[in-house]
């Protein structure tokens, strides 16, 4: 499996381009800005790009949607409860000060348990919900891409609107902690980690 990381927009946001080694088949995972960059990874490594999905609709997890949807002709899709954040992304953006182009809305939207295959690779969408309300994870092996619900250094805000810290306490204790320990997570923001080590970070969340 083929996993290449791409920093991107104001808040330094984790995309992730996610791709079957074996047959080039992939996608991007929270393409939030600079779409030109994105691309440069994308066809730097050949991946012959299936979909473009958010784990979440706050702006810098999406703002490169329009151009890379345009540019390879691949369906948008989120959380089945994330269509209202999308549709308010770019207004959310001018909020914090960021010029924001459109987002389009999604193409389809994503049920816990549901999987994506690209591939030979299968992406089993896990609801995640507490930072938004249709938050999404992606677990694909042993890996994780757990967009806003937690970090290196703390979890996701629960003061936007549709956000619950109940429910992300939640989803920390019931969903994420539950795989197995040597479940690399790559979150929506900063380093990777394994599952173990969260454990040990917010043990005062058990």
């Amino acid at each position: 499996m083929l996993i290449d990381k791409v920093i991107v927009g104001p808040l330094q946001t984790n995309c992730y381009v996610v791709a079957c080694s074996e047959t080039m088949e992939g996608v991007i995972i929270d393409p939030g800005d600079e779409p030109s960059r994105i691309a440069a990874v994308v066809n730097y490594h050949g991946v012959k790009v299936k979909a473009l999905i958010a784990t979440h609709g706050h702006f810098d997890h999406v703002m490169a949607v329009e151009k890379l949807k345009e540019l390879y002709n691949a369906p948008f899709l989120v959380g089945r409860l994330e269509e209202e954040i999308v549709r308010h992304a770019k207004h959310q953006a001018l909020f914090f000060g960021f010029i924001a182009s459109s987002v389009p809305q999604p193409d389809a939207l994503l049920d816990d348990g549901q999987e994506v295959e690209v591939g030979k690779l299968k992406l089993c969408v896990m609801s995640a919900p507490g930072h938004s309300p249709g938050h999404i994870a992606l677990l694909v092996g042993e890996h994780i891409f757990s967009g806003d619900i937690l970090f290196e250094n703390g979890v996701g805000r629960t003061d936007f609107p549709g956000g619950s810290y109940a429910d992300l306490v939640r989803t920390i204790k019931e969903r994420i902690f539950n795989l197995p320990p040597d479940t690399l997570i790559h979150p929506g923001h900063g380093r990777e980690f394994t599952v173990a080590e969260a454990r040990l970070m917010f043990s005062r969340l058990l």
